[in-house]
């Protein structure tokens, strides 16, 4: 079997934050985690579990309290403002609740980081109409946001997550606001974005529905920890009590 070279690895890393009394909440305890490059990853827990402050330390929106995060082998813990600025052009990031310009058609939303990042007028052009065309919704260009469904929202900030070809697509419940099948149009997408364009997808959810249809991966987050990992199929083969409760009633539905 070919080794998976990886591409986010977590070295004993922590979290905390303080609280409104005074003392600590420490949300990530003493994790190990690595993700292969080009690999679908799920990441999957009860609320307060830790996911979303996970996939906000990968994009340095938070910083670590203890212990290393390398991406692409290197230790972005250690790096500056400046180098942030850098990093997060490799890394795409989509939410539940799609976070678009609402005053800016779909062209305009798409544009707007290569605007910022002084691409050229035809440049931009050229790539928004590729993107329209990945997405599938070329015809929408001119639309503005009011006038899309909950699913072309939820393209149109794939399509936006993706303008500066980054190698890391971050996915934060970016399914939880929709019904199941248009889910599962976004799923598609979201397997297509992977393997035509090698970029490794990780997801958030709580929905275990949504890990078993597109990941490779996953990690159970449980109280700040990692309680289970591993290949899907092995993790669903035999699974362990948390996820077990997940299967009986907590993000059991269908997609």
């Amino acid at each position: 079997m070919k080794q998976i070279e990886p591409i986010i690895v977590f070295k004993k890393a922590s979290k905390v934050f303080p609280t409104a009394e005074g003392g600590e909440n420490e949300v990530l305890k003493d994790l190990d985690l690595t993700i292969g490059r080009g690999r679908i990853f799920g990441i999957v827990g009860l609320s307060g579990a830790g996911k979303s402050t996970l996939i906000r330390l990968i994009n340095q929106l938070e910083r670590l309290t203890s212990g290393t995060l390398l991406i692409d082998g290197q230790d972005v813990t250690r790096q500056h403002d400046g180098d942030l600025i850098n990093l997060r052009r490799h890394i795409g990031m989509i939410f539940q609740n799609f976070n678009l310009m609402r005053n800016s058609n779909v062209f305009e939303n798409i544009a707007f980081p290569l605007r910022i990042t002084n691409y050229t007028k035809d440049y931009i052009e050229n790539r928004v109409n590729e993107l329209l065309d990945t997405v599938g919704l070329k015809e929408h260009a001119q639309s503005y946001p009011l006038k899309l469904s909950g699913g072309q929202k939820q393209r149109v900030a794939i399509a936006r997550a993706l303008a500066l070809h980054p190698d890391i697509l971050l996915c934060d419940e970016a399914t939880s606001a929709l019904d199941p099948r248009t889910a599962k149009s976004i799923l598609d997408l979201l397997k297509s974005v992977n393997s035509d364009l090698g970029v490794t997808v990780i997801i958030v959810t709580h929905d275990m529905s949504v890990i078993k249809y597109i990941c490779d991966d996953v990690a159970v987050l449980d109280g700040g920890e990692i309680v289970e990992q591993g290949l899907v199929a092995d993790i669903f083969a035999n699974p362990q009590s948390l996820i077990k409760t997940f299967l009986h009633g907590f993000g059991g539905g269908q997609v």
